[in-house]
């Protein structure tokens, strides 16, 4: 631990700074009348992908004069945000997993509720490899389990006694929201963060359904469907700060089921099977668009959250072709992708790609073998590339953790009634792929 402030007149003036990353405690302690800081973060210390890198101060700081004095080698662009006592980091673009960081704080930032300025600081910090969250045991006695993306490291979440129904894990903070059936034949929301405590329950929904949550991207609202004792389905939002839910609108006609937020927390889209099709939902105005389908899903959404791609298909044809769009929810309009391929494919439901310009998609022939194949679709059509490639096992559930290096998915080998589903991993990098778990569905990542 260094000092800073020789005079002790200038150690009593300075305000102690604490820094956190997460929401691990890493930073200084008052020590009688003396401040001391932890200037050089040890570099084992990591942050998600997404961050955020969070510092915590001893007084409010200005932000004016802390942006002045904060900068990265290298160099990341991003987003600072200064409220009070806390000021966290997005980058712009992910962390580059295992990559060594440093944040040099200049001493002089002027704290608002006292005469004293911060000292300055070296943070040293990396960027963890992303983690696969998964429902295991599926077939017997589902909970919830992380494993690495090398399949390391395979832990156990939950004990429940087999009553996880499903689950969402955000893309920065590391947390779980997930649904839990109960003594009541209802399902209630609980929440954990791995490594930080015991699960903790955030919604008691009785002998009503709680299930498919999506927590926004700022962490503050978790929207799910609410199933009342008829079946029938509302989307309903909940403020994990006030812990009061309502739903999302107040029209008891508009059923709704499979939330999901644009990357912006802005926008929410969700299947209602009594339209059929997607429906989306926009702050403040409320509803906004509609895109007719009877294929059950929110469809995925561009990462600036302006296009929403799905799929449909004609329900007047005989064997039901599918076909892939691109849905403007500001024109409440539609255009075909690919369409000189369309009636030649039976496709999954789409997914962002690695990059911008990218769809993932799971699709097969419809004059070939029964087992959809990963693909990755340029959105001008221009280009295509399979991932996948073994007509033997049907893909699904495809989601790509943050940079794009790794696809993680749930395959199923056809032709056998012993078969179990298994998560995958795909390095885009160098081509392998490695089975993380067998009788196991639903993956997704957690940064």
């Amino acid at each position: 631990m260094k000092r800073f402030g020789t005079p002790a007149g200038r150690l009593l003036a300075a305000a102690a700074l604490i820094l956190v990353i997460g929401a691990s405690l890493l930073g200084a302690v008052w020590a009688g009348v003396f401040q001391q800081v932890q200037p050089a973060l040890d570099a084992k210390e990591q942050v998600g992908l997404n961050g955020p890198l969070s510092l915590a101060f001893s007084c409010e700081v200005d932000p004016t004069s802390f942006l002045e004095r904060a900068g990265f080698s290298p160099e990341v662009p991003g987003q600072w945000t200064v409220t009070g006592r806390r000021a966290e980091f997005r980058p712009d673009e992910p962390f580059e997993p295992g990559a060594q960081y440093q944040l040099t704080l200049r001493r002089g930032a002027q704290c608002r509720d006292t005469f004293s300025r911060l000292p300055g600081a070296v943070i040293r910090f990396s960027a963890r490899a992303p983690a696969v969250v998964f429902l295991g045991q599926v077939t017997a006695a589902p909970e919830l389990f992380l494993v690495q993306a090398d399949g390391s490291g395979l832990e156990q979440l939950t004990e429940t006694g087999g009553m996880v129904f499903d689950f969402f894990a955000t893309l920065e903070g590391r947390r779980i929201v997930y649904s839990v059936e109960n003594e009541n034949g209802g399902a209630d929301l609980w929440s954990l963060v791995p490594g930080q405590g015991s699960p903790q329950l955030i919604l008691t929904c009785g002998a009503e359904r709680c299930v498919n949550p999506a927590l926004s991207p700022d962490g503050t609202t978790a929207a799910y469907s609410h199933q009342d004792r008829t079946g029938r389905s509302r989307i309903w939002l909940l403020s994990l700060d006030r812990g009061e839910p309502e739903p999302i609108v107040s029209d008891p006609s508009v059923n709704g089921e499979a939330p999901r937020w644009s990357s912006d927390g802005q926008k929410l889209s969700f299947f209602d099977p009594a339209l059929p099709g997607i429906r989306v939902w926009e702050r403040p105005s409320g509803l906004a668009a509609a895109f007719p389908t009877r294929i059950v899903g929110p469809g995925a959404w561009s990462k600036d959250g302006k296009l929403l791609w799905y799929t449909a298909d004609d329900p007047d044809a005989f064997v039901p072709p599918v076909f892939l769009l691109e849905g403007d929810p500001n024109t409440g309009k539609a255009r075909g992708l690919y369409a000189e391929a369309q009636g030649l494919y039976e496709y999954g439901l789409p997914e962002a790609g690695p990059d911008d310009g990218w769809l993932t998609i799971g699709r097969r022939p419809l004059e070939g073998a029964a087992g959809k194949q990963i693909w990755l679709l340029r959105l001008d059509e221009s280009d295509e590339a399979a991932v996948t490639d073994d007509v033997t096992f049907t893909h699904t559930n495809y989601t790509w953790a943050p940079g794009g290096r790794w696809l993680v998915y749930q395959r199923f080998k056809l032709g056998s009634s012993s078969s179990l589903p298994e998560v995958a991993v795909w390095d885009r990098t160098t081509g392998e792929t490695v089975v993380l778990a067998e009788d196991a569905a639903y993956p997704a990542w957690l940064p």
